[in-house]
Formats: structure tokens, sequence, C-alpha cells
């Protein structure tokens, strides 16, 4: 329940985390704890982490930031089009 948070004190000799949520949905007259624990972090296990996840090793293709180029051309192309129709028309 709300007013029992024992469990959220500091624990001597400890590095946790806990994450707080209520429940059920909308109600939120109960509290879920969830609790972790700091591990050492080492660099290559994250990279390998992400490369097992996703498949990929974290660097994209080299032209993927260049795709905005694409929508930004096409508009100003619509743009220039709608502007000497107009004066054509005049």
């Amino acid at each position: 329940l709300p007013e029992e948070a024992g469990d959220l004190e500091a624990v001597r000799g400890e590095d946790y985390c806990t994450l707080v949520t209520c429940t059920p949905y909308g109600i939120n007259t109960h509290r879920l704890l969830v609790r972790g624990s700091r591990t050492e972090y080492l660099p290559e296990e994250a990279t390998e982490a992400i490369e097992k996840e996703t498949g990929k090793t974290g660097q994209g293709h080299a032209w993927q930031p260049f795709l905005w180029i694409i929508p930004v051309l096409a508009a100003i192309l619509i743009g220039v089009a709608v502007c000497r129709r107009k004066n054509r028309r005049r």
C-alpha cells in the first residue's frame, strides 16, 4: 500500500535503484517496486548486447544522414512549380 515505504530505505553496503510504479491502472491504490543493483560496466558486453539485439554494429550507413535532402528538394521543386504556374496566369 502507499503508506508502506519501508522497502524504499537505503541498504547499507548495497547500491540499489528502485522504480516505484502504481497499480491498478487508473485507481493507483497499490505500489509495485522494481529493484535493481548496479553491476560493473563492461563496454564490450554492451556492444555485444546491442549487436545481438539489433543485428547491427551501431554504425549506420554513410548515406543515412543525407536522407533529409530528398524531401527538402521535393518541397522546393513543388514550391517553384506552384509559383511559376501562378505567375503565368497573371
